[in-house]
């Protein structure tokens, strides 16, 4: 944080001059983290809340009390929410989150009731952030309607953008793409062609979730070639997901090496959650190269960064990942199933049904191997009764378990 210096509103010029100098620094503070640089985002963004008046205590650095102490003119208060709400998203993104809803929390108390729908969604995009899906959704489904008519386009496609990855998330891939198609279609007509890039990337990512790893490599190699133009900030995420569709297709040691790369970018950046998911996919990249010691490891810093975050939800993943490196290894069978139903009931607890339903798969093959056949039929029967779509990974975890049950059963 920086220790903030008390500055007029009128100072260097008339409060309406403050007021531009303010909302231009609201511009670029927002191209900065729409570019992948959340702490030069940060920055401007401070910039314009100190020409309102916005005091920003010592204090808050250490995150010890609720920000609130300014002189903001009244005719402010609408702008001012604004920067706050856009500092919220990006103090979140370098891993202050609490610091960012209590942001939030200040903003609400001065936005216009136009920008009620943008509070939902940033405070959605937070919950989100932090793993918090169900409540994430709530806000992101509030939030839609009420910016219908908001008087820049480039708010709606941004939240339909991140109920799109959301739904990605939670493993409703047909939803997700109904958000990311509409997302693209406002960026491309508005001309926002950072927010269409990622639309695009995200609309690859549906396809590897789908098992169209060709139409996902194609996807992802669009964006990149949009990404090197207007943000090549957001390559790195890109670089991780592309790494998956690799790690997907069995090319695991060309997986870790776009991991490798994109952990350091992350790390520099500063983006904890990116890099956090980037360890997870590195872990499962030394999974698929059968390194389970390396993944391992891997999962378990995730898993901390994860938890430092406040975000249950990707810990429980990180340690899902976790799990199937030792259960690829482990000589006990039976205390490897009964904690991966431990952990399937907490991945549907999070929303997480995809995830829950290989923590059920894990603990089949585990019976399987301690030689209780009827318990893990039983299991496998329950993924397959649950009824919702399931992405390609399940769906092979589930015909290689099923199989293994035929071997045991003498129906080779």
């Amino acid at each position: 944080m920086f220790r903030a210096e008390r500055r007029s509103a009128q100072s260097g010029g008339s409060a309406a001059q403050a007021e531009n100098r303010a909302r231009d620094a609201h511009h670029r503070g927002l191209r900065a983290g729409a570019a992948g640089h959340p702490a030069a985002g940060a920055r401007h963004l401070r910039a314009g809340l100190r020409e309102l008046g916005w005091l920003e205590q010592a204090a808050q650095a250490k995150q010890e009390e609720p920000p609130g102490a300014q002189q903001l003119r009244e005719g402010h208060h609408a702008l001012a929410a604004r920067l706050l709400m856009s500092l919220a998203h990006l103090e979140a993104e370098q891993g202050r989150t609490d610091y960012g809803l209590r942001l939030l929390d200040r903003a609400e108390t001065l936005a216009a009731e136009d920008d009620r729908g943008v509070l939902l969604s940033q405070r959605g995009l937070l919950l989100m952030r932090t793993g918090r899906g169900a409540d994430a959704l709530r806000m992101l489904d509030e939030a839609v309607p009420l910016l219908a008519d908001y008087a820049e386009p480039a708010v709606l496609a941004r939240v339909l953008l991140n109920r799109g990855v959301l739904q990605l998330t939670t493993g409703h891939v047909r939803r997700a793409r109904a958000d990311l198609r509409s997302c693209q279609r406002i960026a491309t007509d508005d001309g926002l062609d950072l927010i269409a890039a990622k639309a695009m990337h995200n609309q690859g990512y549906c396809d590897l979730l789908a098992g169209d790893i060709p139409g996902a490599l194609h996807l992802f190699s669009a964006a990149a070639d949009a990404y090197r133009q207007n943000a090549p900030g957001c390559l790195p995420v890109l670089a991780m997901d592309r790494a998956r569709a690799l790690l997907a297709a069995g090319l695991a040691a060309d997986a870790a090496t776009e991991l490798d790369s994109a952990i350091s970018s992350f790390r520099r950046q500063r983006l904890e959650q990116d890099q956090a998911e980037a360890e997870l996919a590195r872990s499962q990249a030394a999974l698929g190269a059968g390194d389970h010691a390396a993944a391992r490891r891997w999962a378990a810093t995730a898993g901390r960064r994860f938890r430092g975050r406040g975000n249950d939800a990707w810990a429980a993943v990180a340690e899902l990942t976790r799990l199937r490196a030792r259960s690829a290894s482990a000589g006990r069978p039976g205390s490897t199933a009964a904690e991966a139903v431990r952990l399937a009931g907490r991945l549907r607890g999070c929303g997480l049904s995809d995830d829950a339903a290989v923590a059920e798969l894990i603990a089949a093959r585990g019976m399987l191997a301690a030689g209780r056949s009827r318990e893990a039929e039983r299991r496998i029967a329950a993924v397959r009764c649950r009824g919702q779509a399931v992405s390609l990974d399940v769906s092979l975890l589930r015909r290689l378990v099923r199989a293994e049950l035929a071997e045991r059963s003498g129906r080779t």
